[in-house]
């Protein structure tokens, strides 16, 4: 058993800036991530990692090598490792690391994190030493089953977009209607954050995130179907899969995949944490089921935001994990065009729904470019950078984070912006109640500020057009607080033509976008 390893180039007094890349610590990068991911040295997976992009091309190595796990040539088995000065030479004879001896490097392996992470061909060589997870040089497009998985969203967005138009459509407590179908988005977009960074870490052709991705698909159409009645008859059934799957899936990789039993540990803790407000505020009723599904996902987000700390296993640091950042990049794109495709169908729906009308028709239009601009400015730029950003940066997983609550934000926008819609095509003409105009303008609103905060994130700079139209929309409140619903569209739509034209502007006058920072 090993009580020490040295690792030349990146412990100490380096950790936390840029290494000098070579020979030397490329492998101290990819013995870093052996121990970070591992907690031992495996000969044959440290060879793989480091041989894979230089030695690969150059000696002719069949490309399933690392599958079909054979000797390797010129790092053969046995053969000390260059770079890796210690005690003994690294060989396959190796046993795996006490406990005791993987915790005295704990702070050894997290300054060469972020040594490592200071330059990208050593960051590629620590992340690539994660056998099992998704490299960086693998496919980085999202597969089939997660579209598959995708479609589930479609119907739980379409179901929570419904609920909220008749939630708008109620004469009285419309807000704590909304409000109430607000907790049962958010569950539902833990779920699908999890299942994402899942398949963002693993694989996505391992079975374990298969069956993890075909559970989430299951659960997720079982909570849709719930989501009607989820204040009602329906709770328990809603609560329950939620603890059902989020429980069962860190119980899975805590018995399945060894190598991550610690981070699994730390998401039972949580989620078997919430899931006692969950469980209960099922058995509950009225505002005491409120109160704690409110709790639930508080502790949920809770979380996620602090590395999910639990009691003799410390706390996630988002620098120990390898994400596949193009990946997780894409996914989120890919929900919020989900949303926006929801969007599409309520505006289809509702028009085919409604008398064509002169002014029908006009709120059919209005609604049809709103949704148009939505995409245009959420991907002028940053929403095409994003993969590149969360690639390049220090701690991937860090930004990411960031990124998801921005995407929050975003998504909420354009949902209770598809609610407005709705009330928009069958209402056009009369009085706009103050519950409508917080849909209208309101959903425009947090749009802006979820793309503000992504800017932020991006370019660590704030996007003055968005800021001075989100003012703008919250000036105009008390001048449109009774005009014709038609008007509020069309004014939310002139305002977002003018961020559009704004960054069009900006775009001409710099033809080179910002770079992300790292």
């Amino acid at each position: 058993m090993w009580d020490h390893v040295d690792i030349p180039a990146v412990g100490g007094p380096v950790a936390g800036r840029a290494l000098a890349v070579d020979d030397d610590t490329e492998m101290a990068c990819s013995i870093v991530g052996e121990l970070r991911y591992h907690d031992r040295i495996d000969q044959d997976r440290l060879a793989a990692a480091f041989a894979e992009r230089d030695v690969h091309p150059a000696a002719g190595i069949p490309a399933d090598w690392l599958a079909r796990r054979e000797p390797l040539p010129g790092y053969a088995a046995g053969r000390a490792i260059p770079a890796v000065a210690g005690p003994r030479a690294v060989g396959a004879t190796t046993p795996a690391m006490s406990r005791r001896g993987v915790a005295s490097l704990d702070g050894e392996i997290a300054d060469g994190v972020g040594g490592c992470r200071g330059h990208e061909r050593l960051r590629s060589r620590m992340t690539a030493a994660a056998d099992g997870l998704r490299r960086t040089g693998t496919a980085q497009r999202a597969t089939f089953l997660e579209l598959f998985f995708d479609l589930a969203f479609v119907l739980a967005l379409n179901r929570i977009s419904q609920q909220l138009i008749g939630d708008f459509d109620a004469a009285r407590g419309v807000f704590a209607e909304a409000g109430q179908t607000l907790l049962l988005f958010l569950a539902f977009w833990v779920l699908w954050a999890w299942t994402v960074l899942t398949t963002s870490v693993l694989p996505p052709d391992e079975p374990h995130a298969q069956l993890v991705v075909v559970g989430s698909v299951l659960a997720a159409m079982v909570m849709a179907v719930n989501l009607p009645e989820s204040f009602d008859e329906g709770a328990l059934g809603f609560a329950g899969t939620y603890v059902a799957v989020q429980v069962g899936r860190a119980t899975f990789f805590w018995l399945s995949l060894p190598a991550r039993r610690r981070g699994a540990a730390r998401t039972l803790f949580w989620f078997g944490m919430s899931g006692v407000p969950w469980l209960l505020g099922g058995l509950a009723t009225g505002w005491v089921r409120a109160l704690l599904w409110s709790v639930a996902v508080l502790l949920d987000f809770a979380g996620f935001r602090l590395g999910w700390p639990a009691p003799r296993l410390g706390h996630f640091s988002p620098a120990e994990v390898a994400l596949a950042g193009e990946h997780l990049a894409e996914r989120h794109q890919q929900f919020l065009l989900i949303t926006l495709g929801e969007s599409i169908l309520v505006i289809g729906m509702t028009t085919v729904a409604a008398d064509g009308t002169l002014e029908r028709n006009a709120a059919f239009l209005v609604a049809f470019l709103t949704t148009v601009l939505f995409w245009r400015i959420y991907f002028f730029r940053a929403g095409y950078v994003l993969p590149e950003a969360i690639s390049a940066a220090r701690v991937p997983a860090m930004l990411a984070r960031r990124a998801s609550g921005s995407h929050i934000a975003m998504i909420s926008g354009i949902v209770l912006a598809t609610v407005g819609f709705d009330l928009l095509i069958h209402h056009p003409l009369g009085a706009t109640p103050p519950a409508w105009l917080a849909a209208m303008l309101g959903g425009t609103a947090l749009f802006l500020v979820g793309r503000v905060a992504f800017d932020r994130q991006l370019y660590a700079r704030f996007a003055w057009p968005r800021l001075v139209a989100i003012g703008l929309l919250v000036l105009l409140v008390p001048a449109l607080w009774r005009a014709p619903p038609l008007v509020v569209g069309s004014v939310a739509a002139a305002v977002l033509i003018g961020v559009a034209a704004a960054d069009t502007i900006r775009g001409r006058r710099c033809s080179a976008p910002p770079a992300p920072r790292a």
